[in-house]
């Protein structure tokens, strides 16, 4: 489907790729194994799982707690956010709406817009945008009790048609978003404590050596790896003409940005595919016969652009390094 991108994550030795198809509201997937470097054929996840239709304009995310792989996404009928799970058993048959695990609870979502989820601190952080365009909300998974959480207070202005991007080190939880001002992407923090609240926005611009200009309706992605620096990926301004962006982060700062197809294929002579969708980043980690990680390679993924070809498909890319 045009204008929604592909969500990407680690599960027990293999790198799994999602997207929505082109024209039934479905999700496809594919896996890359630890043990070689194919992709597997495409499979319909409604052919495991019933009930699955979502929102146009909108992307799943997939996460990983507690050894089960967690796919979310926008549901078409605008009744909130659903998930499908896999254990090490297979696909359970059915969706779930979140809502559902709080009943007490209604909601909704900003058109356009798609959910994100991390692992942090012992539970499973569930985001989405509200309805009324009024910020990011929370659920959140611990043990198998999900909770309804506030709205994320502070002053965050989120850019139109956009979502946030969730991610966890050691120490704190991070949201990422492109911010209301067209002044590039923010990000807060949160450390689990229940009695603290959110940190107050940082500007990655702000702390960036140059500048930073992200395409409008587009989100950031951000990923590590147990080798090298994190990094931010944006879209930049001109959209097809220049892809995608990215930073390193060191420290409290990000450093100066760098066009990602001058970085790969011996500095440019690949070419660029065309992007007009948000990008996915996650780790594909090697695992042992224990799964033990022993290696995180990041990887980003994006869907190419489709503006002048009259199919309504947009293939799936992928870079790693």
């Amino acid at each position: 489907m045009q204008s929604t991108s592909p969500t990407a994550v680690s599960y027990r030795g293999e790198l799994y790729a999602f997207w929505v198809g082109s024209d039934d509201g479905g999700i496809y997937y594919s896996t890359k194994s630890s043990k070689d470097s194919n992709w597997g054929s495409v499979q319909a996840l409604a052919g495991y799982v019933s009930g699955i239709a979502v929102d146009q304009n909108t992307s799943p995310c997939a996460a990983v707690y507690q050894d089960k792989l967690y796919v979310f996404y926008n549901g078409r009928g605008q009744d909130g956010t659903f998930f499908a799970q896999r254990t090490r058993s297979g696909w359970e048959s059915k969706v779930t709406a979140l809502v559902d695990k709080v009943p007490s609870k209604q909601m909704g979502f900003d058109r356009n817009t798609s959910p994100a989820a991390a692992t942090h601190n012992g539970m499973l952080h569930v985001f989405w945008c509200g309805s009324g365009s009024d910020g990011i909300y929370r659920f959140t998974l611990q043990g198998n009790e999900w909770t309804y959480r506030e709205r994320i207070s502070g002053p965050i202005s989120l850019a139109f048609h956009t979502s946030p991007c969730a991610y966890s080190t050691t120490k704190d939880l991070y949201v990422f978003y492109n911010g209301g001002g067209r002044d590039g992407t923010y990000y807060i923090t949160y450390n689990g404590d229940k009695d603290k609240p959110w940190n107050n926005p940082i500007s990655v611009r702000a702390t960036m050596e140059g500048g930073m200009d992200t395409l409008h309706c587009t989100s950031p992605s951000f990923v590590a790896s147990n080798s090298g620096k994190p990094r931010l990926f944006w879209v930049g301004s001109g959209g097809v003409e220049e892809g995608l962006w990215f930073s390193e982060k060191s420290g409290d700062s990000f450093e100066r940005q760098r066009q990602l197809t001058y970085e790969i294929r011996d500095g440019g002579h690949w070419g660029n595919p065309g992007i007009r969708t948000s990008p996915a980043a996650a780790t594909f980690d090697i695992v042992d016969a224990e799964q033990k990680v022993l290696e995180c390679i990041p990887f980003v993924f994006w869907a190419g652009d489709t503006s002048n070809d009259s199919k309504p498909t947009a293939p799936i890319y992928f870079a790693a390094g």
